[in-house]
């Protein structure tokens, strides 16, 4: 695929088949969330998810964007840890080896995916202005869509940043009690 085909289309179908498998998780985890509203409170899960996904089915309507999509769907890369930690939760296990390496592994990718990661992207996108300045109406709306996004990573990645110094203290750095000393 050339460089410019990663911005304004392509004829290869993976990235169509990528985008398919995340819009499916992703609507089934909205309306899992919308279902349990009343116990689940995080307005800017419910906001990513929908961002997400209009971005992904504009994505599929013309093939538009598969650079900046790859990128996009690889920050999805923490969600794996996301849940597995959240079983762990559930099962009332949070003190396990498994619960603690998940958070690190959540942590961690979702600190190389979504904030460095689409960072990088950000600036291969505004680099190829040229590629795709010219195109339709609906692309300038996925950028700001994106951007959008990104902030929102931002300030979750601000609370996994805290999340995993507070873990990495706890577990790792441990300074002894008073009266153990």
């Amino acid at each position: 695929m050339s460089l410019e085909e990663g911005f304004v289309g392509h004829t290869t179908l993976l990235p169509v088949f990528f985008c398919a498998i995340s819009m499916g998780y992703l609507q089934w985890d909205l309306f899992w969330q919308i279902y349990h509203m009343d116990e689940y409170h995080d307005i800017t899960a419910l906001i990513h998810h929908v961002l997400y996904l209009a971005i992904c089915h504009y994505n599929m309507t013309g093939c538009y964007f598969c650079r900046p999509f790859a990128w996009l769907v690889f920050g999805e890369l923490s969600t794996i840890f996301l849940n597995q930690r959240w079983f762990y939760a559930v099962a009332d296990q949070k003190d396990s080896q498994g619960y603690v390496l998940s958070s690190v592994m959540f942590a961690i990718s979702f600190l190389m995916t979504r904030v460095a990661g689409y960072s990088w992207g950000f600036y291969d996108l505004w680099r190829h202005l040229d590629l795709w300045i010219d195109l339709p109406i609906g692309l300038k709306v996925v950028v700001f869509g994106l951007h959008l996004g990104f902030a929102l990573n931002l300030f979750w990645g601000v609370k996994v940043w805290k999340a995993l110094v507070r873990l990495v203290k706890k577990q790792w750095l441990s300074v002894p009690k008073e009266k153990d000393m």
